[in-house]
């Protein structure tokens, strides 16, 4: 057995899930939901009281952690429901500290799950360590770059950072996991975690398929 196996490829049969994917991903959340209940400001006019979003910086921590943990993170059954599982405490204690509406809390983990399980389906689908990468950056780029889009809109459009969810939600899924947190149950939020969940149930089937119908090899 490789050393870095879990570094490099899917895990065999036999292997555990590798812990050191799931124990940045559970640190990072910890450090999150503790520098909100500290009082730590992380930006210069950031809103007071600072736990009253937690919820909304705990989103945007899982959304952008694990797309950049993606090949690592979700590698496996195993490990993605270990990594799920991990994040829903988590997303209590947040709803705790902003003091959500149980609802809120409930749909705010539920779609959490639902983004981890459309990533954890779209990584399954690809067979290559190189195709799982190239996944990374598009997921990444998107989580980001949706928050640096609608900043940028805020900054020099003249919209003066007014949030209208019905709208900004569209801003990728760390917006979208914001507006869960932070707005009442609306459908906008909702659009990027399902359309990554089907994508990802479509390509997980496709290669499934693949697998089945490909001829296995025999000796001659």
């Amino acid at each position: 057995m490789r050393p870095l196996n879990w570094l490099m490829d899917r895990p065999t049969a036999a292997e555990p899930p590798a812990p050191a994917p799931l124990i940045v991903w559970v640190l990072a959340q910890l450090a999150t939901i503790c520098l909100c209940a500290a009082q730590v400001p992380l930006a210069d006019h950031y809103p007071r009281p600072v736990e009253r979003l937690a919820a909304q910086s705990l989103v945007v921590v899982q959304v952008i952690l694990s797309g950049m943990l993606l090949p690592w993170l979700l590698r496996g059954g195993m490990q993605a429901s270990m990594a799920i599982l991990a994040s829903v405490p988590m997303v209590q204690l947040a709803g705790y500290l902003s003091a959500l509406p149980d609802l809120r809390t409930g749909l705010l983990a539920i779609y959490v799950a639902a983004w981890l399980i459309g990533l954890g389906l779209l990584n399954a689908a690809i067979p290559g360590m190189r195709g799982r990468m190239i996944l990374c950056g598009v997921v990444c780029l998107w989580s980001l770059g949706g928050l640096v889009g609608w900043y940028l809109r805020a900054e020099f459009a003249g919209s003066g950072g007014n949030l209208a969810w019905d709208r900004d939600a569209y801003w990728g899924p760390a917006m979208g996991g914001i507006a869960v947190a932070a707005s009442d149950p609306t459908l906008a939020p909702w659009v990027a975690v399902v359309g990554v969940l089907i994508g990802g149930l479509a390509g997980w089937r496709l290669a499934a398929r693949t697998r089945r119908t490909r001829p296995i090899p025999t000796s001659s």
